[in-house]
């Protein structure tokens, strides 16, 4: 007989996954018409025409899979791009596709090879650069540390992407940090770009969809504030001096002063969001309910500490344990401060700490499954996309314990006796936040 636990897990693996395949997005979403005179691109009730020289650049963790997706897409109208850029890291590409025109970059963290390849992009968009050029960027989370030129020493900047993810920040604060030392982030990159025409197509793995945070906003500016200076200058004040500091900070003021003298069409670039957390839960639901489950969302875009997080599902399942077979849905990010270096995923971390939350509350008296699922594919350091565990998983409280303290939930889900209790899902299909879920038997 299957199991609930095992059915839930089956859905995820074998059919939510598919819903949110970047494929599947922009067939649905963008219509391209080709005309004698120009080509005109359709998202939803909005057209822009695009310039006679089409170059794409797609950056990010879906990097792969979205612009082949897109150069099929314009193919079927005998549109043929002058070409495209892929930059990625290796792990968001199938093993039998790997190529040699792909410029691969890292993450989280920022490395020379993100560097040099970023320079490579730069290289080539100052070469084609024209009033009859469009630059197609196809933009997706992981850009940050995958596409970057640092305004500092690049040592110096490896040093801080490092340090800044150690510490117990949310996206917005990490961004921030990064767009500051950046050549390229919060627009930067425009000044490399001065007549061409600019058009990003986005997959937003930022709670709330904020432009200038997704993968550190390549294409879109916005200028440093005197709070943002005031929180980079306190958060890095154990690694960076003064000079550094106030260095960029000219920097930055005289890289917005180029492009706003020189770029000629800062008015006409466009933006379009083609999908987002809200978009991954609400395919989520859809999946669950044709399969007969009774599934309600509760909220998308969530941005909240582990512990916030806890606190939050512990009061769904105590106001709803009354209730039988129904599935609760939550999307959005969490956000752990990791004091050790382990082996495991926020996920995976998260999952134990449910777990650890399940056994403290006595009014339990029936099976309540928890699941966790990124949408990238990738929890963490491991090679699993999250986790489902229930409140009758057989584990002492001082185990759970020891794992959690030592940031090594990983090591609980690679025992093979406890595989069974992994999510996978492929990797590189979309990057849309992570989705939570709460069943109560």
């Amino acid at each position: 007989m299957e199991t609930d636990i095992y059915r839930l897990k089956n859905i995820i693996q074998n059919h939510f996954w598919q819903t949110i395949d970047v494929k599947n997005i922009i067939n649905s979403r963008i219509n391209i018409e080709k005309n004698p005179e120009n080509i005109i691109l359709h998202i939803d009730n909005q057209k822009v025409e695009i310039k006679d020289n089409l170059y794409i650049i797609s950056i990010g963790k879906v990097a792969y899979r979205f612009g082949l997706a897109i150069l099929q897409k314009l193919k079927e109208k005998n549109i043929h791009p002058t070409s495209l850029i892929i930059l990625t890291d290796l792990k968001y590409i199938p093993r039998e596709d790997i190529s040699d025109e792909i410029l691969f970059s890292t993450h989280p963290h920022l490395s020379m090879q993100s560097i040099e390849n970023t320079q490579k992009v730069i290289d080539f968009l100052r070469q084609k650069d024209s009033e009859n050029s469009c630059f197609l960027f196809l933009i997706s989370g992981g850009g940050s540390s995958m596409f970057e030129s640092p305004i500092i020493k690049p040592e110096l900047a490896i040093e801080i992407y490092k340090y800044i993810l150690l510490q117990n920040l949310d996206i917005y604060q990490v961004n921030t940090v990064r767009k500051f030392f950046s050549n390229v982030k919060a627009g930067k990159i425009l000044q490399y770009i001065k007549k061409a025409q600019v058009i990003s197509l986005i997959l937003s793995d930022v709670p709330f969809n904020d432009l200038s945070t997704i993968a550190s906003g390549i294409t879109f500016i916005q200028e440093p504030t005197i709070q943002d200076l005031e929180f980079i200058s306190e958060i890095l004040k154990p690694i960076i001096d003064h000079y550094n500091i106030h260095h960029t900070e000219r920097r930055n003021i005289e890289i917005y002063q180029e492009i706003k003298n020189s770029n000629q069409n800062l008015n006409k670039i466009n933006h379009f969001i083609l999908a987002d957390n809200t978009f991954a839960l609400k395919k989520m639901e859809e999946v669950f309910t044709q399969n007969n489950i009774k599934t309600l969302s509760l909220c998308s875009h969530l941005k909240l500490s582990q512990k916030e997080m806890l606190n939050v599902i512990k009061g769904i399942i105590i106001t709803n344990i009354h209730k039988r077979k129904i599935l609760f849905l939550l999307g959005g990010e969490t956000s752990l401060k990791v004091e050790k270096e382990g082996f495991g995923g926020r996920l995976q971390h998260l999952g134990l700490e449910v777990l650890k939350t399940l056994r403290e509350i006595p009014q339990i008296d029936k099976e309540v499954i928890f699941f966790a699922v990124a949408t990238d594919g990738f929890d963490g350091n491991t090679n699993k996309s999250g986790c489902i565990i229930s409140n009758k998983i057989n584990l002492s409280h001082e185990k759970i314990h020891k794992y959690i303290i030592n940031f090594n939930s990983g090591l609980f889900f690679e025992n093979p006796k406890n595989e069974k209790y992994s999510i996978t899902i492929p990797p590189g299909l979309n990057n849309l936040n992570e989705i939570y879920g709460i069943y109560i038997t």
